[in-house]
């Protein structure tokens, strides 16, 4: 559990190019250029750090698409977020070596290799504060990874709510 706490701190980062792999879905009858404030609902079970590094993320980035943040009793849109991360394995099998011959191939071996990994799983919503309905939703997911300071973390968690809000709508 500790260290599932740890790479959370972290987020997750994609051994690749990408910040994040994002997928996301929205309720087209909403109108959601219309609203111009919101209140972020803290993840109840979260680290506190992480919560922190969230939520000023969140904020800069809805700040710069026009939006005010205020108490959740004043608010347009809730959004609410959950993190999670699962212990994960890739196996690959290749054939080295040898050479192909008219019956086939001779003279090698087959090398499978397992890789264990943990996924990171986060989740942005958007909400009616009324009715609690999800009218917007980013998913990420990515592989966690360690970072060495806390500035790293930093970076890292704005970066990621930025690529995850960057479908999200500007206000009028």
């Amino acid at each position: 559990m500790k260290k599932i706490q740890i790479l959370l701190i972290s987020l997750f980062i994609l051994s690749g190019c990408s910040v994040v792999s994002v997928s996301t879905d929205y309720d087209p009858k909403i109108n959601i250029p219309s609203y111009k404030t919101y209140a972020i609902i803290n993840y109840a079970h979260g680290d506190s750090l992480i919560n922190n590094r969230v939520n000023d993320a969140l904020s800069n980035e809805l700040a710069l698409k026009g939006y005010t943040l205020v108490d959740d009793s004043k608010a347009d849109f809730l959004v609410l977020y959950i993190y999670t991360a699962k212990d994960k394995s890739r196996t690959t099998t290749e054939y080295v070596g040898g050479m192909r011959g008219y019956y086939g191939r001779y003279g090698g071996y087959y090398a499978t290799s397992t890789y264990n990994y943990t996924e990171g799983n986060f989740e942005i919503r958007m909400a009616d504060p009324k009715t609690q309905e999800t009218f917007w939703r980013a998913t990420g997911i990515n592989t966690l990874k360690s970072f060495n300071t806390p500035q790293e973390r930093t970076n890292y968690t704005n970066e990621v709510v930025h690529e995850m809000l960057k479908k999200y709508p500007l206000t009028k």
